[in-house]
């Protein structure tokens, strides 16, 4: 890609694999993606050039939590603690090779940010933001995540419609712990609004990739065709077990030494980079007390 987008050009075709393959539609290759372009055209295809993107994209995630903290009116230490968090959960250290996961995990929280402001301020620019955030994002992410992006976005927003904040726990632009102005609780004809935009909007900004996916990819693309029910319940499900693992990371050496030794016995039908969903002790313990603590007023 760094050779092309040198040369002004966008790479089209595969010549090493399968005899030949068009490449522009894989999602997870970031054909054109602009900030793969970028990132290609400033660093050449070095291996420093990578680790520049792949350090970008996790950094990502971080700065989002952040951003959604100060919106939502968490005080500061709170929200460094989670973003702490969420950069060293299973997520992230379990898909750490899988760059394209990365990617599409570290839009999340940029798109609720914003998909919130647009929800709470009765405004739909922020709804557009969101709606490209999520079509930038599914431009070089995991497929699969692109969808659980959007259906995420849509429960929250169905969650903001059905539990509007207190009266009193609404903020005021320009406030210490407010990123934005705080209207009345959006209507259900709102919210349809903004999310209806926000999937136009990322639509036309994915479709570049997409449309290459569907229409170049037909023949020879396996992703292109329906899975089969076995293979799109079972493949690397996430083990009820596993999800023991958000009290301690050591839960997940134990599977990592497992199927190491080759006897994959715990969680089998679970890859070691899946088996994970910690994100820190202190994360789990401000949700249980979010749940129990009533809102502070302004």
């Amino acid at each position: 890609m760094s050779d092309y987008a040198r040369a002004g050009r966008f790479v089209h075709w595969d010549p090493w694999s399968n005899a030949g393959r068009p490449i522009s539609g894989d999602p997870q290759v970031g054909v054109f993606s602009p900030l793969n372009f970028a990132v290609g055209f400033l660093t050449g295809g070095t291996s420093s050039g990578f680790i520049l993107y792949w350090l970008l994209m996790w950094w990502l995630g971080g700065f989002g939590i952040l951003m959604l903290a100060r919106h939502l009116k968490a005080p500061p230490w709170g929200g460094c603690a989670v973003a702490l968090g969420f950069l060293f959960c299973g997520g992230y250290t379990g898909h750490a090779e899988h760059t394209s996961t990365v990617t599409a995990f570290s839009f999340l929280p940029l798109i609720v940010w914003r998909l919130d402001s647009a929800l709470c301020s009765h405004k739909l620019r922020p709804a557009v933001e969101a709606g490209a955030l999520w079509g930038l994002s599914a431009l070089a992410g995991y497929p699969a995540l692109t969808i659980l992006t959007g259906c995420f976005s849509a429960l929250w927003a169905l969650g903001r419609w059905l539990f509007p904040p207190p009266f009193g726990t609404e903020g005021v632009s320009g406030g210490p712990n407010s990123a934005t102005e705080i209207a009345q609780h959006p209507t259900l004809q709102f919210v349809l609004a903004v999310l209806v935009l926000v999937l136009f909007t990322g639509l036309v900004v994915l479709s570049p990739t997409y449309i290459a996916f569907f229409v170049e990819g037909a023949g020879m693309n396996a992703r292109v065709g329906a899975l089969s029910r076995e293979r799109a319940i079972f493949s690397n499900a996430l083990h009820p077990g596993a999800l023991t693992t958000f009290a301690s990371p050591y839960l997940l050496i134990l599977k990592v030494n497992d199927q190491m030794n080759g006897g994959n016995t715990l969680w089998s039908y679970t890859d070691v980079s899946s088996s994970s969903i910690y994100s820190g002790a202190i994360i789990s313990a401000l949700a249980l007390l979010a749940l129990v603590r009533h809102p502070r007023d302004s």
